[in-house]
């Protein structure tokens, strides 16, 4: 897998602690890829199979799914907490740049968009003591929750704070590829289910006796937003949302 972010030049000096907190984490992904490949080759499951009441429709499950060793969660968690740390490093550095008092500097999650423009978010001082264009750039980001709001910064702070006040993030194994390898069977449905018997593989006819091989990834399971994406995807596109932020105000 390549990772498209190389560490960014000709950035103004007050933005550099910031990207250098994301550059950190995004370096963290070539120690974090081979401890996910060396589980993926080793990783163990059964599955278990039987008839449904109705016709001889074969459901195949996958149990015993070998867990990811905590090392990850914690690696997860630590490249999640730079990432999200580097946005308020920004917010502290648009604050100095700004003459404003920053001791209280958040980079803004709000439960809305009316929240937000009612001031209703941690560190709402600083940012409305900040002039206007600089305000609308912050904005424009949509730190929000809701339809309308960023949907990946709002899952790397919610990320982060549960990384911070309860436990590690968690990360599951999920089968990401499923191979039916035809053996010459009357090619009845099949349908093969994951954790908490999700569809891995909708019904397919083919063989119930056929060989069938998995290639396990590995998601952070505790958000929406990437419970449907290998963790480095997902991991990707939360640096690639915090650098495009701290390049808004690049100018």
């Amino acid at each position: 897998m390549a990772f498209p972010f190389k560490a960014v030049g000709g950035m103004r000096d007050d933005l550099l602690d910031a990207q250098a907190s994301v550059d950190w984490a995004v370096a963290q992904f070539e120690i974090l890829k081979p401890r996910i490949e060396a589980w993926q080759h080793a990783v163990s499951h059964s599955i278990t199979d039987k008839l449904k009441a109705q016709g001889q429709h074969k459901v195949i499950r996958l149990a015993d799914i070998e867990a990811p060793p905590a090392i990850i969660n914690a690696e997860v968690g630590a490249i999640i907490n730079s990432i999200r740390s580097s946005l308020d490093i920004l917010m502290t550095s648009i604050a100095g740049r700004h003459g404003v008092p920053n001791d209280r500097a958040y980079f803004p999650i709000a439960g809305s968009h009316q929240k937000f423009i009612t001031g209703d978010y941690n560190g709402e001082k600083m940012i409305q003591a900040l002039p206007i264009p600089t305000q609308t750039i912050i904005e424009n980001l949509e730190p929000w929750r809701g339809r309308d709001g960023n949907i990946l910064l709002v899952a790397l702070h919610d990320l982060d704070v549960l990384r911070k006040h309860k436990r590690l993030v968690s990360v599951s194994p999920v089968p990401f590829e499923t191979e039916i390898t035809d053996a010459g069977g009357n090619g009845e449905l099949v349908t093969i289910l994951g954790a908490n018997d999700q569809p891995v593989v909708e019904p397919l006819g083919v063989p119930p006796e056929g060989k069938i091989n998995f290639t396990f990834n590995i998601s952070i399971s505790e958000s929406d937003f990437t419970a449907e994406s290998p963790v480095l995807v997902s991991l990707g596109e939360f640096a690639s949302a915090a650098t495009a932020s701290i390049k808004r105000f690049d100018i």
